[in-house]
Protein backbone atom coordinates (compact mmCIF):
# COMPACT_ATOMS: atom_id res chain seq x y z
CA UNK A 1 0.00 0.00 0.00
CA UNK A 2 1.39 3.47 -1.26
CA UNK A 3 1.76 6.18 1.76
CA UNK A 4 -0.05 9.42 0.97
CA UNK A 5 2.70 12.10 -0.06
CA UNK A 6 3.07 15.16 1.52
CA UNK A 7 2.99 18.08 -0.59
CA UNK A 8 3.27 21.93 0.61
CA UNK A 9 1.13 23.39 3.10
CA UNK A 10 0.73 27.07 2.09
CA UNK A 11 -2.07 27.72 4.56
CA UNK A 12 0.89 28.37 6.77
CA UNK A 13 1.94 31.54 5.38
CA UNK A 14 -1.62 32.94 6.86
CA UNK A 15 -1.67 31.19 10.12
CA UNK A 16 -3.47 33.34 12.80
CA UNK A 17 -1.20 34.93 15.08
CA UNK A 18 -1.29 33.94 18.48
CA UNK A 19 -2.24 30.19 17.42
CA UNK A 20 -0.03 27.15 18.24
CA UNK A 21 -0.02 25.05 14.87
CA UNK A 22 0.54 22.17 17.93
CA UNK A 23 -1.25 22.10 20.73
CA UNK A 24 -0.97 20.09 24.44
CA UNK A 25 -4.67 19.15 25.28
CA UNK A 26 -3.53 17.54 28.53
CA UNK A 27 -4.53 14.64 30.56
CA UNK A 28 -7.64 15.84 32.10
CA UNK A 29 -11.69 15.31 30.91
CA UNK A 30 -14.24 17.94 29.62
CA UNK A 31 -16.56 17.44 32.91
CA UNK A 32 -13.63 17.76 35.52
CA UNK A 33 -12.16 21.11 33.75
CA UNK A 34 -15.98 22.30 34.29
CA UNK A 35 -15.98 21.30 37.75
CA UNK A 36 -13.12 23.15 38.08
CA UNK A 37 -14.42 26.30 37.00
CA UNK A 38 -17.54 25.32 39.18
CA UNK A 39 -15.13 25.82 42.22
CA UNK A 40 -13.06 28.76 40.72
CA UNK A 41 -16.28 30.60 39.93
CA UNK A 42 -19.16 29.82 42.37
CA UNK A 43 -21.27 33.17 41.59
CA UNK A 44 -20.89 33.47 37.98
CA UNK A 45 -23.79 32.83 36.21
CA UNK A 46 -23.15 29.74 33.80
CA UNK A 47 -26.74 29.46 32.19
CA UNK A 48 -29.49 31.83 31.32
CA UNK A 49 -32.71 30.43 29.86
CA UNK A 50 -35.47 32.31 29.42
CA UNK A 51 -34.45 34.48 32.50
CA UNK A 52 -33.79 31.60 34.67
CA UNK A 53 -30.17 32.42 35.87
CA UNK A 54 -27.82 29.25 36.79
CA UNK A 55 -24.90 29.43 38.77
CA UNK A 56 -21.58 27.87 38.05
CA UNK A 57 -21.94 26.44 41.59
CA UNK A 58 -25.17 25.21 40.91
CA UNK A 59 -24.46 23.98 38.12
CA UNK A 60 -21.20 21.47 39.65
CA UNK A 61 -23.58 20.54 42.29
CA UNK A 62 -26.38 18.76 40.03
CA UNK A 63 -23.57 17.74 37.64
CA UNK A 64 -22.41 15.29 40.62
CA UNK A 65 -25.53 14.11 41.78
CA UNK A 66 -26.41 13.41 38.61
CA UNK A 67 -23.36 11.10 37.79
CA UNK A 68 -23.74 9.74 41.18
CA UNK A 69 -27.37 8.58 40.60
CA UNK A 70 -26.30 6.88 37.81
CA UNK A 71 -23.64 5.35 39.38
CA UNK A 72 -25.50 4.30 42.29
CA UNK A 73 -28.40 2.88 39.59
CA UNK A 74 -26.22 0.40 37.57
CA UNK A 75 -24.64 2.87 34.86
CA UNK A 76 -21.25 1.08 34.89
CA UNK A 77 -18.40 2.64 32.82
CA UNK A 78 -18.66 2.36 28.80
CA UNK A 79 -22.41 2.35 29.31
CA UNK A 80 -24.50 3.84 26.80
CA UNK A 81 -26.70 6.60 27.82
CA UNK A 82 -29.26 8.59 25.64
CA UNK A 83 -30.41 12.05 25.99
CA UNK A 84 -33.82 12.52 24.10
CA UNK A 85 -34.60 16.17 24.53
CA UNK A 86 -34.61 19.58 23.06
CA UNK A 87 -31.90 22.58 24.49
CA UNK A 88 -32.75 23.02 27.76
CA UNK A 89 -30.55 23.36 31.04
CA UNK A 90 -31.45 19.25 32.20
CA UNK A 91 -29.41 18.68 28.81
CA UNK A 92 -26.17 20.84 29.59
CA UNK A 93 -26.21 18.64 33.33
CA UNK A 94 -27.05 15.32 32.33
CA UNK A 95 -24.51 15.61 29.16
CA UNK A 96 -21.86 16.62 31.81
CA UNK A 97 -23.04 14.33 34.28
CA UNK A 98 -22.72 11.37 32.42
CA UNK A 99 -19.07 11.79 30.96
CA UNK A 100 -18.28 12.72 34.83
CA UNK A 101 -19.48 9.09 35.84
CA UNK A 102 -17.64 7.72 32.99
CA UNK A 103 -20.67 6.66 31.03
CA UNK A 104 -20.97 7.33 27.21
CA UNK A 105 -23.41 10.11 25.57
CA UNK A 106 -25.44 9.21 23.06
CA UNK A 107 -27.62 12.52 21.89
CA UNK A 108 -30.29 11.95 19.67
CA UNK A 109 -32.27 14.39 17.87
CA UNK A 110 -35.54 15.44 19.88
CA UNK A 111 -37.53 15.87 16.29
CA UNK A 112 -37.08 11.45 16.52
CA UNK A 113 -40.06 9.41 15.60
CA UNK A 114 -40.91 6.59 16.70
CA UNK A 115 -38.94 4.16 14.02
CA UNK A 116 -35.76 6.45 14.41
CA UNK A 117 -35.83 6.56 17.73
CA UNK A 118 -35.75 2.45 17.95
CA UNK A 119 -33.54 2.38 16.14
CA UNK A 120 -30.88 4.58 17.81
CA UNK A 121 -31.74 3.17 21.24
CA UNK A 122 -31.04 -0.24 19.85
CA UNK A 123 -28.22 0.18 17.98
CA UNK A 124 -26.27 2.13 20.39
CA UNK A 125 -27.15 -0.55 22.86
CA UNK A 126 -28.35 2.59 25.39
CA UNK A 127 -30.28 1.32 28.64
CA UNK A 128 -30.88 4.24 30.33
CA UNK A 129 -32.98 7.09 28.20
CA UNK A 130 -33.10 11.07 29.50
CA UNK A 131 -36.37 12.97 27.90
CA UNK A 132 -38.49 15.58 28.45
CA UNK A 133 -42.56 14.90 29.44
CA UNK A 134 -42.83 16.23 25.92
CA UNK A 135 -41.09 13.59 24.04
CA UNK A 136 -41.64 10.71 26.68
CA UNK A 137 -44.81 9.20 24.44
CA UNK A 138 -42.92 8.54 21.61
CA UNK A 139 -40.57 6.57 23.45
CA UNK A 140 -43.43 4.64 25.00
CA UNK A 141 -44.74 3.07 21.71
CA UNK A 142 -41.46 1.85 21.57
CA UNK A 143 -40.75 1.02 24.70
CA UNK A 144 -40.81 -2.90 24.45
CA UNK A 145 -38.90 -2.89 21.47
CA UNK A 146 -35.44 -1.46 23.35
CA UNK A 147 -33.03 -2.35 25.91
CA UNK A 148 -34.19 0.50 27.48
CA UNK A 149 -34.23 0.14 31.75
CA UNK A 150 -34.72 3.54 33.52
CA UNK A 151 -36.03 6.44 32.28
CA UNK A 152 -35.09 9.99 33.86
CA UNK A 153 -38.19 12.44 32.68
CA UNK A 154 -37.89 16.64 33.17
CA UNK A 155 -40.37 19.05 32.57
CA UNK A 156 -39.43 22.13 30.39
CA UNK A 157 -41.34 24.27 33.22
CA UNK A 158 -38.70 22.58 35.38
CA UNK A 159 -36.29 26.04 34.77
CA UNK A 160 -38.27 28.03 32.69
CA UNK A 161 -39.80 31.36 34.61
CA UNK A 162 -43.04 32.14 35.51
CA UNK A 163 -42.64 35.55 33.76
CA UNK A 164 -39.87 34.57 31.13
CA UNK A 165 -37.77 37.72 29.71
CA UNK A 166 -37.90 36.57 26.84
CA UNK A 167 -41.05 35.23 25.07
CA UNK A 168 -40.64 31.23 25.13
CA UNK A 169 -42.11 29.52 21.97
CA UNK A 170 -45.97 28.73 22.72
CA UNK A 171 -45.54 24.74 22.26
CA UNK A 172 -43.52 25.19 25.68
CA UNK A 173 -46.16 26.15 27.62
CA UNK A 174 -48.24 23.20 27.35
CA UNK A 175 -46.82 20.15 28.45
CA UNK A 176 -48.36 16.91 29.15
CA UNK A 177 -47.87 15.45 32.92
CA UNK A 178 -44.84 13.61 34.04
CA UNK A 179 -45.60 9.73 33.34
CA UNK A 180 -45.62 7.32 36.20
CA UNK A 181 -42.60 5.01 37.02
CA UNK A 182 -40.26 6.98 35.81
CA UNK A 183 -37.27 8.86 37.46
CA UNK A 184 -38.23 12.47 37.92
CA UNK A 185 -35.50 14.90 36.88
CA UNK A 186 -35.58 17.27 39.85
CA UNK A 187 -35.92 14.02 42.39
CA UNK A 188 -32.56 13.21 41.19
CA UNK A 189 -30.82 16.74 42.01
CA UNK A 190 -31.90 16.52 45.47
CA UNK A 191 -30.01 13.05 45.56
CA UNK A 192 -27.88 12.41 48.43
CA UNK A 193 -24.38 12.02 47.30
CA UNK A 194 -22.07 13.56 44.82
CA UNK A 195 -19.29 12.20 42.44
CA UNK A 196 -16.52 13.77 41.47
CA UNK A 197 -15.64 12.93 37.72
CA UNK A 198 -13.72 9.37 37.49
CA UNK A 199 -9.89 8.91 36.08
CA UNK A 200 -10.79 8.61 32.44
CA UNK A 201 -7.87 7.56 29.93
CA UNK A 202 -8.78 10.61 27.60
CA UNK A 203 -7.27 9.46 24.23
CA UNK A 204 -9.07 5.45 25.21
CA UNK A 205 -12.20 5.84 26.53
CA UNK A 206 -14.92 7.10 24.71
CA UNK A 207 -17.19 9.96 25.91
CA UNK A 208 -19.70 9.69 23.00
CA UNK A 209 -21.87 8.20 20.17
CA UNK A 210 -22.33 10.94 17.80
CA UNK A 211 -24.57 9.43 14.99
CA UNK A 212 -24.09 10.79 11.84
CA UNK A 213 -27.14 12.83 9.79
CA UNK A 214 -27.90 10.04 8.09
CA UNK A 215 -28.00 11.45 4.90
CA UNK A 216 -26.90 8.36 3.10
CA UNK A 217 -27.70 5.50 4.21
CA UNK A 218 -28.26 4.22 8.16
CA UNK A 219 -27.02 6.57 10.28
CA UNK A 220 -23.84 4.86 12.04
CA UNK A 221 -22.45 5.93 15.88
CA UNK A 222 -19.00 7.58 15.13
CA UNK A 223 -16.52 6.65 18.43
CA UNK A 224 -15.83 10.05 20.24
CA UNK A 225 -12.68 9.77 22.76
CA UNK A 226 -12.64 11.99 25.52
CA UNK A 227 -9.94 13.53 23.96
CA UNK A 228 -11.28 14.26 20.42
CA UNK A 229 -13.99 16.29 22.70
CA UNK A 230 -11.55 18.64 23.88
CA UNK A 231 -9.62 19.05 21.14
CA UNK A 232 -11.79 21.11 19.32
CA UNK A 233 -13.22 22.65 22.32
CA UNK A 234 -9.47 24.05 23.17
CA UNK A 235 -8.39 24.23 19.32
CA UNK A 236 -12.00 26.90 19.04
CA UNK A 237 -10.54 28.67 22.17
CA UNK A 238 -7.35 29.56 21.28
CA UNK A 239 -8.70 30.21 17.20
CA UNK A 240 -10.97 33.00 18.11
CA UNK A 241 -9.67 34.08 21.24
CA UNK A 242 -12.11 33.20 23.84
CA UNK A 243 -11.61 34.38 27.19
CA UNK A 244 -13.64 34.12 30.23
CA UNK A 245 -16.68 36.19 30.76
CA UNK A 246 -17.71 35.82 27.41
CA UNK A 247 -21.61 35.22 26.35
CA UNK A 248 -22.02 32.78 24.07
CA UNK A 249 -25.75 32.44 22.04
CA UNK A 250 -27.18 29.03 22.39
CA UNK A 251 -29.70 28.28 19.92
CA UNK A 252 -28.04 25.42 17.67
CA UNK A 253 -29.17 21.80 18.77
CA UNK A 254 -27.10 20.42 21.42
CA UNK A 255 -27.25 17.11 19.80
CA UNK A 256 -25.53 17.87 17.02
CA UNK A 257 -21.83 19.05 16.95
CA UNK A 258 -21.34 22.20 16.11
CA UNK A 259 -23.99 23.70 18.73
CA UNK A 260 -22.54 20.79 21.10
CA UNK A 261 -19.46 21.77 20.90
CA UNK A 262 -19.67 25.66 20.70
CA UNK A 263 -23.35 26.50 22.28
CA UNK A 264 -23.13 24.32 25.09
CA UNK A 265 -19.29 22.94 25.95
CA UNK A 266 -17.30 26.05 25.05
CA UNK A 267 -19.19 28.26 27.21
CA UNK A 268 -18.61 26.12 30.44
CA UNK A 269 -14.74 24.87 29.63
CA UNK A 270 -13.84 28.64 29.17
CA UNK A 271 -15.84 30.35 32.11
CA UNK A 272 -18.53 31.81 29.68
CA UNK A 273 -22.05 32.35 30.42
CA UNK A 274 -24.79 30.76 27.79
CA UNK A 275 -27.56 32.38 26.82
CA UNK A 276 -29.79 29.17 26.39
CA UNK A 277 -32.80 29.00 24.03
CA UNK A 278 -35.28 26.15 23.13
CA UNK A 279 -36.26 26.82 20.57
CA UNK A 280 -35.03 29.27 17.80
CA UNK A 281 -37.40 32.68 17.29
CA UNK A 282 -35.85 35.68 15.36
CA UNK A 283 -37.32 38.40 17.41
CA UNK A 284 -36.13 36.72 20.52
CA UNK A 285 -32.56 36.35 19.25
CA UNK A 286 -32.09 39.88 18.10
CA UNK A 287 -33.14 40.80 21.85
CA UNK A 288 -31.11 38.65 23.57
CA UNK A 289 -27.93 40.11 21.77
CA UNK A 290 -28.69 43.74 23.02
CA UNK A 291 -29.63 42.66 26.03
CA UNK A 292 -26.97 40.54 27.17
CA UNK A 293 -24.07 41.73 24.76
CA UNK A 294 -23.83 38.19 23.58
CA UNK A 295 -20.16 38.72 21.72
CA UNK A 296 -20.28 35.07 20.47
CA UNK A 297 -22.67 33.31 18.43
CA UNK A 298 -22.43 29.59 16.44
CA UNK A 299 -25.24 29.96 13.89
CA UNK A 300 -26.53 28.72 10.59
CA UNK A 301 -26.85 30.58 7.16
CA UNK A 302 -30.85 30.25 7.49
CA UNK A 303 -30.89 32.21 10.73
CA UNK A 304 -28.60 34.97 9.58
CA UNK A 305 -30.97 35.58 6.36
CA UNK A 306 -33.83 35.90 9.32
CA UNK A 307 -31.92 38.17 11.62
CA UNK A 308 -31.38 40.32 8.45
CA UNK A 309 -34.86 40.06 6.98
CA UNK A 310 -36.28 40.72 10.46
CA UNK A 311 -38.76 43.99 10.51
CA UNK A 312 -36.68 46.97 12.11
CA UNK A 313 -33.50 44.99 12.98
CA UNK A 314 -32.16 48.23 12.60
CA UNK A 315 -33.48 48.86 15.90
CA UNK A 316 -31.27 46.85 18.02
CA UNK A 317 -28.10 47.39 18.91
CA UNK A 318 -26.09 44.22 17.73
CA UNK A 319 -22.49 45.63 17.76
CA UNK A 320 -21.15 43.75 21.27
CA UNK A 321 -20.45 40.82 18.84
CA UNK A 322 -17.50 39.71 18.32
CA UNK A 323 -17.76 36.43 16.12
CA UNK A 324 -20.29 34.71 14.14
CA UNK A 325 -19.35 31.61 12.90
CA UNK A 326 -21.87 30.46 10.58
CA UNK A 327 -22.45 27.37 8.24
CA UNK A 328 -25.59 24.32 7.56
CA UNK A 329 -25.91 26.16 3.65
CA UNK A 330 -23.93 28.39 1.42
CA UNK A 331 -23.72 31.79 2.34
CA UNK A 332 -24.97 34.49 -0.35
CA UNK A 333 -22.42 37.32 -0.92
CA UNK A 334 -24.76 39.78 -0.07
CA UNK A 335 -26.10 38.14 2.99
CA UNK A 336 -22.48 37.85 4.08
CA UNK A 337 -21.97 42.07 3.19
CA UNK A 338 -25.04 42.67 4.61
CA UNK A 339 -24.29 41.20 7.68
CA UNK A 340 -21.15 42.47 8.25
CA UNK A 341 -23.05 46.26 7.77
CA UNK A 342 -25.62 45.13 10.39
CA UNK A 343 -23.27 43.88 13.42
CA UNK A 344 -19.72 44.61 12.18
CA UNK A 345 -18.66 41.23 12.10
CA UNK A 346 -18.27 39.05 9.20
CA UNK A 347 -19.57 35.63 8.68
CA UNK A 348 -17.22 33.14 8.94
CA UNK A 349 -17.31 29.40 7.59
CA UNK A 350 -15.68 26.73 8.37
CA UNK A 351 -15.78 22.53 7.72
CA UNK A 352 -16.38 19.21 9.65
CA UNK A 353 -18.22 16.43 10.29
CA UNK A 354 -19.58 13.84 12.66
CA UNK A 355 -16.64 11.78 13.11
CA UNK A 356 -14.52 15.04 13.63
CA UNK A 357 -16.87 16.18 16.61
CA UNK A 358 -16.88 19.75 14.57
CA UNK A 359 -14.40 21.66 12.68
CA UNK A 360 -11.42 20.89 10.95
CA UNK A 361 -11.03 23.70 8.95
CA UNK A 362 -11.76 27.49 9.74
CA UNK A 363 -11.24 30.86 8.02
CA UNK A 364 -8.71 32.63 9.67
CA UNK A 365 -10.45 35.50 11.45
CA UNK A 366 -7.90 37.88 10.20
CA UNK A 367 -8.08 36.97 6.64
CA UNK A 368 -11.48 34.95 5.90
CA UNK A 369 -12.53 34.18 1.97
CA UNK A 370 -15.94 34.33 0.48
CA UNK A 371 -16.98 30.78 -0.31
CA UNK A 372 -14.07 29.05 1.20
CA UNK A 373 -14.34 26.82 4.70
CA UNK A 374 -10.75 28.24 5.34
CA UNK A 375 -7.85 26.60 6.26
CA UNK A 376 -7.12 23.26 8.57
CA UNK A 377 -6.98 23.99 12.06
CA UNK A 378 -4.47 22.93 14.96
CA UNK A 379 -3.07 19.82 14.50
CA UNK A 380 -4.55 18.88 10.96
CA UNK A 381 -3.74 17.64 8.31
CA UNK A 382 -5.91 17.74 5.26
CA UNK A 383 -5.34 16.55 1.91
CA UNK A 384 -7.19 16.62 -1.51
CA UNK A 385 -6.68 13.11 -3.37
CA UNK A 386 -7.90 11.45 -6.74
CA UNK A 387 -10.60 9.89 -6.18
CA UNK A 388 -10.26 6.92 -7.56
CA UNK A 389 -6.88 6.20 -5.73
CA UNK A 390 -5.89 8.48 -2.10
CA UNK A 391 -2.53 7.25 -2.43
CA UNK A 392 -2.04 10.64 -5.54
CA UNK A 393 -2.28 13.98 -4.20
CA UNK A 394 -3.87 16.67 -6.46
CA UNK A 395 -2.25 19.80 -6.53
CA UNK A 396 -3.61 23.46 -5.95
CA UNK A 397 -7.23 23.80 -8.32
CA UNK A 398 -8.06 19.98 -9.32
CA UNK A 399 -10.85 18.68 -7.40
CA UNK A 400 -10.97 15.37 -5.36
CA UNK A 401 -11.75 14.05 -1.83
CA UNK A 402 -10.70 15.47 0.83
CA UNK A 403 -9.09 13.43 3.48
CA UNK A 404 -7.84 14.81 7.35
CA UNK A 405 -6.33 12.73 9.76
CA UNK A 406 -5.49 14.81 13.37
CA UNK A 407 -6.42 13.95 17.00
CA UNK A 408 -10.52 14.84 16.66
CA UNK A 409 -11.35 11.81 14.59
CA UNK A 410 -13.07 9.23 15.52
CA UNK A 411 -12.08 6.09 16.42
CA UNK A 412 -14.84 4.31 14.00
CA UNK A 413 -18.18 3.48 13.69
CA UNK A 414 -19.65 1.72 16.64
CA UNK A 415 -19.98 -2.33 15.70
CA UNK A 416 -19.30 -1.90 12.37
CA UNK A 417 -16.06 -2.71 11.58
CA UNK A 418 -15.89 -3.32 8.11
CA UNK A 419 -17.38 -0.05 7.32
CA UNK A 420 -14.71 1.42 9.80
CA UNK A 421 -12.14 -0.39 7.60
CA UNK A 422 -13.65 1.32 4.32
CA UNK A 423 -13.60 4.83 5.99
CA UNK A 424 -9.81 5.20 6.46
CA UNK A 425 -6.68 5.20 3.74
CA UNK A 426 -4.07 4.43 6.51
CA UNK A 427 -4.58 7.11 9.19
CA UNK A 428 -6.80 9.49 6.85
CA UNK A 429 -10.28 9.32 7.24
CA UNK A 430 -12.28 9.26 3.61
CA UNK A 431 -14.77 12.20 4.20
CA UNK A 432 -16.74 11.36 0.61
CA UNK A 433 -16.52 15.15 0.26
CA UNK A 434 -15.36 16.61 -3.35
CA UNK A 435 -13.02 19.83 -2.61
CA UNK A 436 -10.23 21.53 -3.69
CA UNK A 437 -7.45 23.81 -2.48
CA UNK A 438 -6.49 27.43 -3.80
CA UNK A 439 -3.06 28.26 -4.65
CA UNK A 440 -3.30 29.84 -1.32
CA UNK A 441 -4.16 27.01 0.98
CA UNK A 442 -7.97 27.79 1.41
CA UNK A 443 -10.23 24.72 0.74
CA UNK A 444 -14.12 25.33 -1.01
CA UNK A 445 -16.15 22.15 -0.94
CA UNK A 446 -17.62 21.43 -4.34
CA UNK A 447 -20.09 18.44 -2.97
CA UNK A 448 -20.49 14.85 -2.19
CA UNK A 449 -18.65 12.24 -3.87
CA UNK A 450 -22.02 10.41 -4.47
CA UNK A 451 -23.63 13.53 -5.15
CA UNK A 452 -21.55 13.97 -8.22
CA UNK A 453 -23.94 14.26 -11.39
CA UNK A 454 -22.81 12.73 -14.76
CA UNK A 455 -24.21 14.79 -17.92
CA UNK A 456 -23.69 13.77 -21.22
CA UNK A 457 -19.78 12.78 -19.87
CA UNK A 458 -19.41 16.13 -18.10
CA UNK A 459 -18.98 16.09 -14.46
CA UNK A 460 -20.75 18.18 -12.70
CA UNK A 461 -20.57 19.73 -8.96
CA UNK A 462 -23.99 20.25 -7.26
CA UNK A 463 -22.13 23.06 -5.12
CA UNK A 464 -20.73 25.12 -8.11
CA UNK A 465 -24.57 25.27 -9.97
CA UNK A 466 -25.46 26.45 -6.83
CA UNK A 467 -23.26 29.07 -6.39
CA UNK A 468 -24.43 30.66 -9.88
CA UNK A 469 -28.17 29.87 -8.65
CA UNK A 470 -27.34 32.51 -5.63
CA UNK A 471 -26.48 35.04 -8.21
CA UNK A 472 -29.65 34.95 -9.23
CA UNK A 473 -31.10 38.33 -7.37
CA UNK A 474 -34.46 36.38 -7.07
CA UNK A 475 -33.22 32.97 -5.03
CA UNK A 476 -33.21 32.70 -1.77
CA UNK A 477 -32.04 29.14 -1.47
CA UNK A 478 -31.17 26.07 -3.72
CA UNK A 479 -30.31 22.61 -4.32
CA UNK A 480 -28.78 21.22 -7.04
CA UNK A 481 -29.55 17.25 -8.03
CA UNK A 482 -29.21 14.62 -10.66
CA UNK A 483 -32.61 13.25 -12.62
CA UNK A 484 -31.86 10.03 -14.44
CA UNK A 485 -32.03 10.59 -18.29
CA UNK A 486 -32.31 8.37 -20.95
CA UNK A 487 -30.10 10.10 -23.29
CA UNK A 488 -27.90 12.20 -21.28
CA UNK A 489 -27.47 9.58 -18.29
CA UNK A 490 -28.58 12.44 -16.20
CA UNK A 491 -30.15 15.68 -16.06
CA UNK A 492 -29.81 18.68 -13.69
CA UNK A 493 -32.55 19.70 -11.73
CA UNK A 494 -32.52 22.46 -9.54
CA UNK A 495 -35.12 23.32 -6.77
CA UNK A 496 -35.43 26.60 -5.64
CA UNK A 497 -37.27 28.86 -3.06
CA UNK A 498 -37.52 32.46 -3.83
CA UNK A 499 -37.43 35.83 -1.66
CA UNK A 500 -40.66 36.65 -0.75
CA UNK A 501 -40.64 40.11 -2.92
CA UNK A 502 -40.36 37.55 -6.29
CA UNK A 503 -42.82 35.46 -5.37
CA UNK A 504 -45.27 34.98 -8.41
CA UNK A 505 -42.81 37.22 -10.29
CA UNK A 506 -40.04 35.44 -11.61
CA UNK A 507 -41.27 31.80 -12.91
CA UNK A 508 -39.05 28.57 -13.13
CA UNK A 509 -38.62 29.25 -17.21
CA UNK A 510 -37.37 32.57 -16.44
CA UNK A 511 -34.54 30.96 -14.10
CA UNK A 512 -33.52 28.10 -16.84
CA UNK A 513 -32.78 31.12 -19.27
CA UNK A 514 -31.17 33.21 -17.23
CA UNK A 515 -29.02 29.87 -16.01
CA UNK A 516 -28.42 29.21 -19.83
CA UNK A 517 -26.77 32.45 -20.06
CA UNK A 518 -24.71 32.38 -17.24
CA UNK A 519 -23.47 28.96 -17.34
CA UNK A 520 -21.83 26.42 -19.59
CA UNK A 521 -24.23 23.79 -22.09
CA UNK A 522 -23.77 21.01 -19.58
CA UNK A 523 -24.00 22.90 -16.38
CA UNK A 524 -26.92 24.68 -16.17
CA UNK A 525 -30.05 22.85 -14.72
CA UNK A 526 -32.76 22.16 -17.61
CA UNK A 527 -35.51 21.46 -14.82
CA UNK A 528 -36.34 23.74 -11.97
CA UNK A 529 -38.88 23.17 -9.36
CA UNK A 530 -39.99 26.38 -7.82
CA UNK A 531 -40.85 25.51 -3.83
CA UNK A 532 -41.68 26.76 -0.71
CA UNK A 533 -39.06 25.13 1.21
CA UNK A 534 -36.41 22.81 1.15
CA UNK A 535 -35.92 19.58 2.77
CA UNK A 536 -33.97 20.19 5.88
CA UNK A 537 -32.24 18.11 9.02
CA UNK A 538 -32.51 19.81 12.66
CA UNK A 539 -29.01 21.22 12.05
CA UNK A 540 -29.66 23.50 8.69
CA UNK A 541 -28.41 21.36 6.62
CA UNK A 542 -30.15 20.59 2.89
CA UNK A 543 -31.06 16.93 2.55
CA UNK A 544 -30.63 16.65 -1.10
CA UNK A 545 -30.73 12.49 -0.84
CA UNK A 546 -34.77 13.48 -0.15
CA UNK A 547 -34.92 15.41 -3.90
CA UNK A 548 -32.60 13.06 -5.29
CA UNK A 549 -35.08 10.18 -4.11
CA UNK A 550 -38.29 11.32 -5.40
CA UNK A 551 -36.67 12.70 -8.58
CA UNK A 552 -38.62 10.68 -11.68
CA UNK A 553 -36.48 9.87 -14.95
CA UNK A 554 -37.08 12.36 -18.26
Amino acid sequence: MQEVKTMTKPWLNYWPEGVPQTIDYGTRSLPAIVLENCKRWPDKTAIIYYGCEISYQELGNAMKRFAAWLQNNGVQRGDRVAIYMENTPHFVITYHAILAAGAVAVCLNPMFKETELEYHLNDSGAETLITLAGLFPIYKSVKGKTKVKRVVVGKIADYLPENPVLPPHPSMLNEPEVPENVHLFQDILTFEKELDPVALDIKKELALLQYTSGTTGNPKGAMITHRSLLVNIIGSKYWWKIEPGEVFLAVLPFFHVTGMLHCMCQPLYSGGTMILFTRYDTESVIRAIEMYKVTFWSSIATMNIAVLNFPDVRKYDLTSLKSVKSGGAKIPLETLQAFSELTGVYLIEGYGLSETISQITGNPPHRPKTGSVGIPVSDVDIKIVDQADPSIELPAGEVGELIVTGPQVMKGYWNRPEETKKSFYNEYLLTGDLAYMDEEGYFYISGRKKELIKASGYSVFPAEVENYLYMHPAIAECCVYGVPHSYRGEEICAAVVLKDEYNNQVTAEDIIAWAKEHMSAYKYPRIVEIRDSLPKNASGKILRRLLTDTAKKV
